[in-house]
């Protein structure tokens, strides 16, 4: 949830950027390159996030054929509802996760994003010459200068 509200303040933080930039006619690429790195990192930790919290619920989830039979379908609603959530609701859930990590098409999700930028060593050494960065080093190169003494 952290990460989904970081990437919330971000797309925020975009949105202002290009109205103050607009306005001052300043370059708007340190952002996209910030986004760059972080949204394929975010992604790939997500998918890390939800195969570690549901274990084998990704592989071993019945069908509705199974939540029909009337001699199994009383076993799964009390051996498979979450706290607060039915056994179909979370069979839901984790069908939806497998669609995301174990079928094609959430593969080539993944291998999209994190390419989608390019390669991401070449966007981080890319970010890593961007005006933020500078203005960052300079930030803490002027605090190291103040705690010597400089």
């Amino acid at each position: 949830m952290a990460n989904v509200e970081l990437a919330n303040g971000l797309v925020r933080a975009a949105a202002q950027d290009v109205v103050i930039g607009r306005r001052e006619g300043a370059s708007l690429r340190a952002l996209a390159a910030t986004l760059w790195v972080f949204i394929p990192q975010a992604q790939v930790r997500a998918a890390e996030v939800i195969r570690q919290l549901s274990g084998s619920g990704l592989i071993l989830t019945p069908t509705e054929r199974d939540f029909s039979n009337p001699e199994i379908a009383p076993y799964l609603e009390k051996y498979l509802q979450g706290k607060d959530l039915s056994a179909r609701a979370r069979v839901q859930l984790f069908k939806l996760a497998w669609d995301m990590l174990g079928e094609q098409f959430g593969s080539r999700q993944l291998q999209y994003e994190w390419f989608y930028a390019g390669d991401p060593l070449f966007t981080r050494a890319r970010f890593y010459h961007s005006p933020a960065v500078a203005q960052y080093k300079g930030m803490v190169e002027r605090l190291l200068e103040g705690k010597t003494g400089k």
